[in-house]
């Protein structure tokens, strides 16, 4: 199960007294507790786990120690034995291979939602332990942990300051913290108030409102008639171009503002549906296109990209519109197409700052933006996860680096090449600091 916890609510603690509870009192208990980092797992302090463990052990009389003995031959680095009971507790940490070998009673993962590898975690450690609990405060949606936490049948327990009585926090120390210098919402969602879609740190678009908050004019994530399919409008598409990284495509029709809202905005951006795979050619996507029963009003695209010249002298955009385009058989979809009328692609190529302001003030804008909860999981998530490289030294975010190439990067990109098409204002190529394409180098035979 998981444990999803405001700071400082004691969970690393409660880990560490039921081990040494297993390790005193049960024979071959095998207990294995898990961090990021070294020192966070053992460091000899009560900051890493078997520290603390050590702290509630040296606190308990000799004859209750299960034969350990601090500094002993039975204390090691990353790993204590207690003769009397043939238990065992080990430091591990939380890696890609780790827990290959060994197999244990019960598992704790401690601030799971922040390991790099997550996914690759889980897989190696699945069956390390005949009871795992992944322990964590959240970050985010793009992660094994928040995938856990909202996995149907999971079993999950939630340590809010709110709900558990704690002696030095209430509604005056939280109105404190959350205006002092080093926090801001994104922190506050992290760390304190257990909401993951808007606890990344450093997003593109902290505007993105995922959950309407009580009170406000909009909320860009919704269900109901605004975000379906409407015949009545034309049909925008929107993909960001790869062969090694995904192609990713949102489906999009500008409608009417609801009247509600109309005297904030009087069209609205309404993204209905998405497709993303690796793996695609050109002829791929065009065969999805005319495939889908839509009437066109435009397609665009990753225009740097599209118009790259690969080996065989076509493009992306060639290829697309190749009217003299034979049936082919398709290695991503294993079977012949037939790709269909031409598909004309569209873009332009203006600078990345420019455009990202474009999307902030759109979505600053109630009624403006609106994307299907059904429709676009994944543009949502991304959405929420898009983030700013992390400067190591101050843990502030890189905002003059541009925003990470990662699984998230390709569905808002596709949104960007949609906003700076139908709002942009230049079609001028950018300058090399403004580039925010990815280099020729990325691309394949299509």
């Amino acid at each position: 199960g998981i444990e999803e916890k405001s700071r400082d609510m004691g969970a690393s603690w409660m880990e560490a007294a039921i081990v040494v509870y297993l390790a005193c009192f049960y024979q071959r208990m095998n207990s294995k507790m898990m961090s990021m980092r070294r020192e966070d797992v053992d460091d000899r302090t009560t900051d890493s786990l078997l520290g603390k463990v050590r702290f509630l052990l040296n606190n308990l009389p000799p004859w209750m120690q299960g034969g350990w003995a601090e500094f002993g031959q039975h204390d090691n680095k990353m790993l204590m034995s207690f003769p009397e009971t043939g238990a065992s507790i080990e430091g591990l940490l939380s890696q890609g291979t780790a827990g290959r070998s060994g197999r244990g009673t019960v598992g704790f993962f401690d601030e799971f939602a922040f390991v790099e590898e997550s996914h690759l975690v889980m897989d190696a450690t699945s069956e390390i332990a005949n009871s795992k609990i992944y322990v964590s405060t959240v970050n985010g949606m793009g992660n094994a942990f928040a995938d856990m936490a909202h996995e149907e049948g999971v079993r999950k327990k939630s340590l809010h300051w709110r709900d558990s009585p704690h002696p030095l926090k209430n509604p005056e120390w939280y109105r404190w913290r959350a205006g002092e210098p080093d926090m801001n919402d994104e922190r506050m969602a992290q760390e304190h108030d257990i909401i993951y879609e808007t606890s990344t740190s450093g997003r593109v678009f902290p505007q993105f409102i995922s959950v309407r908050p009580e009170g406000a004019p909009w909320g860009h994530v919704q269900d109901g008639e605004l975000v379906q399919y409407d015949p009545a409008y034309d049909v925008c598409t929107a993909t960001d171009l790869g062969v090694s990284d995904p192609c990713s495509t949102l489906l999009v029709q500008v409608k009417p503002a609801p009247p509600e809202i109309s005297m904030f905005s009087k069209e609205c951006l309404v993204f209905f549906a998405e497709h993303e795979a690796r793996g695609m050619t050109a002829f791929d996507l065009r065969y999805l296109l005319n495939e889908r029963p839509y009437h066109y009003r435009r397609h665009i695209c990753d225009w740097r990209s599209g118009k790259q010249t690969d080996s065989s002298g076509s493009t992306w955009v060639k290829n697309f519109a190749d009217p003299d385009a034979k049936p082919k058989y398709s290695t991503f979809y294993k079977t012949i197409i037939i790709p269909g009328p031409p598909v004309v692609m569209h873009g332009r190529r203006s600078g990345e700052n420019k455009t990202l302001e474009q999307f902030r003030v759109l979505l600053n804008t109630p009624g403006a933006v609106v994307v299907s909860r059904h429709g676009c999981p994944h543009f949502i998530k991304a959405m929420q996860n898009w983030s700013f490289p992390m400067d190591r030294e101050t843990k502030e975010p890189r905002t003059d680096s541009g925003p990470d190439h990662s699984p998230w990067s390709h569905a808002c990109k596709a949104a960007l090449y949609l906003v700076d098409d139908l709002y942009g204002t230049s079609g001028e190529a950018p300058s090399d600091d403004q580039d925010w394409d990815y280099p020729a180098y990325r691309l394949a035979i299509r």
